[in-house]
Parts: structure tokens; sequence; C-alpha cells
């Protein structure tokens, strides 16, 4: 039914039934599911810094902040990433 799905996610606790709900279902039907995280609340205009919504705090948008979020993303998933079994899941 499903060959691709997009789950957006902040990585805050009030994703986890919806996290739950995307691996499920990429799991039974074999599909690619994609994690999509926003880093953060930009600021004005074209800006190379959020304000990370974890802690506050304000971060440049660079090569280590996007291996950290990717790491982190990893980690907060990592147990159902590691319970798929049909289909495969990567973080963007």
């Amino acid at each position: 039914m499903f060959g691709k799905i997009l789950f957006s996610t902040t990585a805050q606790p009030n994703n986890d039934n919806a996290a739950k709900v995307a691996f499920d279902l990429a799991s039974r039907n074999g599909a690619e599911l994609s994690l999509f995280h926003v880093y953060g609340l930009p600021g004005r205009g074209f800006s190379q810094s959020v304000q990370d919504l974890k802690t506050g705090e304000e971060n440049s948008v660079d090569d280590d902040y996007r291996a950290w979020v990717e790491d982190e993303l990893k980690h907060i998933y990592g147990a159902l990433m590691s319970n798929m079994k049909g289909g495969t899941a990567k973080v963007e």
C-alpha cells in the first residue's frame, strides 16, 4: 500500500505515538521511512542559525550540528528502527 513514508518530527515525547505508527506502517508495508527533522526556529530572513527547540540555545547550522542532530534522532528512534521487520528507515 505504501512504498515511501515521510515522518516529520521534532524528536519530542509528544511525537512518540506518531513515530510508532510511522514505523509500524513502514514495517508492515516494506516501505522506506524517511525521518525529517526541522532543526529549530530560524532567525529572521536568511539565517545560518537556529534556536534549538529542546534547549532554547542559539546554534549555527554547520556539519557538526547536523551530525549531532542525526545522532540524536538515531538514539531516540533507534529501538523502533531496529524492530522494523520489512521496511527501511533513514534520517534526512
